[in-house]
């Protein structure tokens, strides 16, 4: 087995989220600023409806839930946010 070379990829960590994890009750309740954007290398937001290839609000808090996503951006720039749809 070859040891690493100063060339290895740096460690990725996806953090995956879905859209209805903010209405569960008590401890459940998971929401955008439970998410530790240093530890995270990628945010997996799922889900959303494509239409239009645009992405149109299923549910009255997903725009602001995507937005608070992408606002983990200001502490971590080198974030990446992926969304997944169906």
């Amino acid at each position: 087995m070859k040891p690493l070379g100063v060339s290895a990829r740096a460690p990725q960590v996806f953090c995956y989220m879905t859209s209805w994890s903010q209405k569960r009750p008590g401890a459940g309740k998971f929401t955008p600023e439970n998410v530790d954007p240093l530890l995270c290398t990628h945010v997996i937001y799922a889900f959303a409806t494509l239409k239009d290839h645009k992405l149109p609000a299923a549910d009255e808090k997903d725009i602001e839930m995507y937005n608070k996503v992408i606002a983990l951006r200001e502490k971590n720039p080198n974030l990446k946010v992926l969304q997944l749809t169906f």
